[in-house]
């Protein structure tokens, strides 16, 4: 507001709501250099990266800051996505012996990660000889099949900008929905990469391909998060 009470708008942004709990991590929050927006990064070894997200609910961090309300401790965050360009891909077809021998070693694994990030050296050296052998055997693997029949999903950086990402996930729930205000059609998804669920939502225009239950989806996104501080600590 000016001195004479009138409200000026500065900043705005499009956003998407999550409808469930993607994440619970310590999570710091920084402030953006080029305007008035906040950033929140915590580490969710399932991804094997640390995670950026563009914070929504910045009245409300501010009003816990201003307030010496802790904040360091873990609330849950409420992951959404928003997208310009998608293709939809066919899932990798598996019986349920691989189902569950896939379930078991990302369980192992993230165990692993878990206590190499504690300082076990024994983590450390299993986690070190595993990703030797999956090098080796995704370079044998990709002399003959398409990579997209290897690598199930993927989170991977992508571009200058700390909150975007390229992903490959597996598509939970999808809905066709109409946006109020310009009328166009557009996909609203539930899609889960490494075992992190999140929802996302793209034009219909920008994605080539029928989404489904069960197909996945491969883009590049804007990663977008809200995170409940008023909810104490760990469950």
């Amino acid at each position: 507001q000016d001195e004479n009470g009138v409200f000026h708008m500065e900043h705005y942004f499009p956003y998407l709501l999550g409808q469930s709990v993607s994440t619970r991590e310590e999570t710091g929050i920084n402030k953006r250099v080029d305007t008035e927006a906040y950033t929140g990064m915590c580490d969710d070894y399932r991804l094997g990266v640390s995670l950026i997200f563009y914070l929504q609910n910045v009245v409300e961090y501010l009003e816990k800051k201003k307030r010496n309300m802790p904040l360091n401790t873990s609330f849950p965050i409420f992951l959404t996505a928003l997208s310009l360009e998608g293709r939809i891909l066919l899932p990798i077809e598996m019986d349920e012996v691989q189902v569950r021998n896939i379930s078991a070693e990302t369980k192992y694994r993230n165990n692993l990660i878990s206590e190499a990030k504690k300082g076990n050296q024994d983590a450390i050296d299993n986690l070190t000889i595993d990703d030797i052998d999956l090098y080796a055997t995704v370079s044998r693997r990709a002399k003959k099949e398409d990579i997209y029949s290897i690598v199930d999903t993927c989170f991977i950086p992508f571009g200058s900008e700390s909150d975007n990402y390229s992903v490959i996930a597996t598509i939970k729930e999808c809905n066709l929905i109409v946006n109020s205000y310009t009328k166009e059609e557009l996909y609203d998804m539930q899609l889960s990469c490494n075992d992190i669920q999140f929802r996302l939502c793209i034009n219909k225009e920008d994605l080539l391909g029928e989404p489904m239950v069960g197909r996945r989806f491969k883009g590049n996104l804007w990663m977008q998060g809200y995170v409940a501080f008023n909810e104490n600590g760990k469950d």
